[in-house]
């Protein structure tokens, strides 16, 4: 993996299946083994998009369409949504954010 400043958009998909936690960007996947701890619904987690979770660094870009599952996608499955935006079979995601479109608060 390196830097993705380019201009271009890129998927990113983090997994945590089988004891690693799995970083994947455009199809290039890298494992480290897996930390304790849940984002089960039935516990606290935080979902901190576009900056670390201490608020000292943020993100110079854009983001789009932010999606969080209740199970690790398949290979097939990340293709499928980077390429075509197809969403996986079965069990849709917990949480959608598809930030396009704006709204007076």
């Amino acid at each position: 993996m390196g830097a993705y400043d380019d201009g271009r958009w890129h998927q990113l998909a983090l997994r945590r299946t089988g004891g690693l936690l799995t970083l994947t960007v455009d199809g290039v996947s890298t494992s480290v083994p897996d930390v304790p701890g849940t984002v089960s619904r039935n516990s606290t987690f935080g979902v901190h998009l576009g900056q670390k979770p201490d608020g000292r660094a943020f993100l110079t870009g854009d983001l789009d369409e932010v999606r969080v599952y209740a199970r690790a996608l398949t290979d097939r499955e990340l293709t499928a949504l980077r390429e075509s935006n197809a969403p996986p079979s079965g069990r849709g995601a917990v949480l959608l954010l598809p930030l396009d479109r704006l709204s007076a608060g």
